[in-house]
């Protein structure tokens, strides 16, 4: 434990109204556990300047009073609850048990712990005992964290991200369409709407015919020989 004067700035403060008290935590976003002397001692769980949760000295086990306020019932508690020794550990609660109304379990517990954060607020306090980073024993504020987590990644934008286009913004006109049409050697031409791509001269591949044509031609260059070595005699 810390003196409450050293860390939220109360000496010379208390005794003093409760609220003194809540204002200086918030103030100094303080987390951890307070524990406030008043009639009935009042434990108050912050985490950053946030009340998470609120209880007197005298309240049931946070287990308990889920199932009083009917926002679990006793079976829903037995097989949510991992116990380590005394510690009956709900942090895992809706994990162990996914048919929780979280959102109803959330909402009660805020509603128990707005009460008792009115009531202490307008008593008188004699003392408070600070503890640092000490989080409630049941281990909700496990609840708030994944809460948290969740909340950032539904948020989160990829940084890759392309911006929103105005409002009055028209789509892009498209490239024109390629077509394209069959030969009649079985090959492609391609026909583009903006100009005529230039034809390229088609060459015959090499084959019998081809090979014919050669052979024919080389009979007529050696008939001209002939002719001509005849006239020169």
């Amino acid at each position: 434990m810390t003196d409450a004067g050293d860390v939220l700035g109360l000496r010379g403060v208390l005794p003093g109204p409760g609220w003194h008290v809540l204002d200086a935590a918030r103030t100094h976003r303080f987390t951890g556990e307070l524990v406030m002397h008043a009639d009935v001692d009042v434990r108050v769980y912050l985490d950053r300047g946030l009340i998470y949760t609120a209880e007197r000295s005298t309240d049931p086990s946070l287990g308990s009073r889920l199932v009083e306020a009917g926002a679990i019932d006793q079976a829903q508690l037995e097989h949510g609850t991992l116990r380590v020794g005394e510690i009956e550990h709900l942090g895992r609660l809706f994990e162990r048990v996914p048919s929780i109304n979280r959102d109803g379990v959330l909402v009660v517990n805020q509603l128990m712990t707005d009460e008792c954060i009115r009531s202490v607020a307008r008593e008188h306090v004699a003392a408070v005992d600070v503890t640092p980073y000490r989080h409630h024993p049941s281990g909700m504020h496990r609840w708030e964290v994944i809460r948290e987590v969740e909340a950032t990644l539904a948020n989160d934008v990829p940084h890759m991200a392309l911006p929103a286009p105005a409002p009055d913004a028209r789509p892009v006109s498209a490239p024109p369409p390629t077509a394209f049409r069959d030969t009649p050697a079985g090959t492609s031409e391609v026909d583009t709407a903006d100009e005529a791509l230039p034809q390229l001269e088609r060459r015959e591949p090499y084959g019998d015919d081809t090979h014919g044509d050669h052979q024919a031609d080389h009979h007529e260059r050696e008939h001209r020989v002939e002719h001509q070595d005849d006239h020169h005699e």
